[in-house]
């Protein structure tokens, strides 16, 4: 008779066999959330109200950039968007002007 001390590696294999058994009601489990994160991604892409917002604020962050050092810099990060209000007091008027228009033109 085989004794279970013997089989090596027996922890990963029972890991593996365990997945295995539970793997369609995993799949289930995280298909409504895949299906929902893919359609957000298209609606994100095809949506053309959104790549005129980004356009707009494209825009405005080259017109507010061409008069610093880095004026010749076209373009932004990603993470900018997360930061396009945290400006200095004297701009906040005019960036909150801007992306009403943004809005604006959008609508």
């Amino acid at each position: 008779m085989l004794q279970i001390s013997t089989i090596k590696r027996l922890l990963p294999r029972l890991r593996s066999l365990s997945f295995m058994l539970r793997y369609e009601e995993l799949i289930q489990d995280i298909k409504p959330d895949i299906v929902a994160a893919t359609a957000a991604c298209e609606e994100v892409k095809s949506s053309k109200k959104f790549a005129r917002i980004l356009e707009l604020i494209l825009l405005l962050g080259n017109y507010m950039n061409s008069g610093s050092k880095n004026g010749q810099a076209f373009g932004f990060e990603i993470s900018f968007l997360t930061k396009v209000c945290s400006v200095t007091y004297m701009s906040v008027c005019v960036v909150y002007a801007r992306i009403a228009y943004c809005f604006d033109a959008v609508s």
